[in-house]
């Protein structure tokens, strides 16, 4: 839904503070912006790390670490 545009949710993500971020992919429905109306797949989340990068000022490595390390912490993962 990030990819959407919707302003309360551009907003929402704009000032949530960075340890309460994860990144998921919506699949098989929702695929992000642009459509292309085919399955959405995990293959497809850079397209949403974009859009992240883009409403916090962060690069894609950032955002990478950051919603890596908040998963593993939800999840208690060993990985």
């Amino acid at each position: 839904m990030l990819t959407y545009g919707h302003a309360e949710l551009d907003e929402a993500v704009r000032t949530a503070p960075e340890d309460m971020l994860l990144l998921e992919t919506d699949s098989p429905y929702l695929e992000p912006e642009p459509r292309s109306l085919k399955r959405n797949e995990p293959s497809l989340l850079p397209r949403v790390v974009k859009r992240l990068c883009e409403l916090k000022g962060w690069t894609p490595q950032h955002a990478v670490e950051i919603t890596r390390r908040n998963a593993k912490e939800l999840f208690r993962a060993p990985w």
